[in-house]
């Protein structure tokens, strides 16, 4: 088994008509990591995790997947071993939560395409584990934002992959569901599953992240710990001081508020002395 189940070497993109672009950004999840993709708006976030499920192909630079060009495979190969779940999903599909979650077993089903108990199984346990399982039978677009991305995570887990890609999936989530939401992300680790999440949460990142990799304006700034990426000095420049760090007593793990109005004018006043 390659030790990087995910490697993106050097990836440059740019979209036609528009003078933004990616430039030479390297990325590597390893299995069994939890990897916290940040940064603001337009760093490239989306960007960059579309060309790693192969959605976007890349003007430079190479994807690996356990070590083969997924350019070269078959969009059901790579599904065999890749989830990507994407920021908008349209909620007007006249499916049942049941019959969504069954669609990630696609992938895996031999023959005529049926069903096995092996895999009723995994629904089952998919179901459960997102807490969607007294959902199986409503439509999706009767579903609120929070209960739909649970099924749509309940999905993307029903098809095992070994690599999980999830694009701001906490969006509009509540407190309580969020951290319930990181905390399956979190499980699939002791499962040897390389996950990669974009956020703009960035206290959900660096409590529950491995690592976390830190972009701006279509280049990655740094990639480390949570301790060394959520840091005063490396996030100033990115959030225009608009941002305090501090530490969470419980975990000692660095944390994120907005900074005050008087704080932020005494550190821009230091910068420029």
């Amino acid at each position: 088994m390659n030790s990087q189940l995910l490697n993106l070497e050097q990836v440059s993109f740019h979209y036609p008509g528009d003078a933004w672009k990616l430039s030479d950004v390297s990325l590597q999840v390893r299995p069994g990591q939890l990897m916290g993709i940040i940064g603001p708006n337009g760093a490239g976030k989306s960007t960059l995790l579309k060309i790693a499920a192969a959605i976007l192909k890349p003007s430079g630079g190479s994807v690996q997947l356990d070590g083969t060009n997924i350019f070269s495979l078959s969009r059901r190969r790579i599904a065999d071993q890749l989830a990507f779940l994407p920021q908008n999903i349209s909620s007007t599909f006249q499916y049942s939560v049941g019959e969504i979650v069954a669609m990630g077993r696609y992938p895996h089903l031999k023959g005529a395409g049926f069903l096995t108990a092996g895999d009723v199984k995994v629904i089952d346990q998919c179901l459960e584990q997102t807490e969607t399982a007294a959902l199986r039978d409503r439509m999706l677009g009767q579903l609120s934002g929070g209960q739909r991305q649970r099924v749509l995570l309940a999905s993307v887990l029903a098809q095992q992959p070994r690599v999980l890609l999830l694009d701001e999936p906490t969006t509009g989530l509540d407190l309580y569901h969020q951290s319930a939401f990181f905390d399956v992300l979190k499980n699939l680790n002791n499962q040897e599953i390389a996950v990669a999440v974009v956020t703009h949460d960035l206290n959900l990142a660096s409590l529950y992240c491995d690592d976390l990799f830190l972009m701006h304006e279509g280049r990655q700034v740094k990639q480390g710990r949570p301790a060394e990426v959520i840091s005063q000095d490396v996030l100033d420049p990115i959030y225009r001081h608009r941002i305090r760090v501090t530490r969470d007593s419980g975990t000692d793990r660095p944390i994120v508020l907005p900074a005050t109005g008087n704080s932020t004018a005494n550190r821009l006043q230091e910068d420029r002395s």
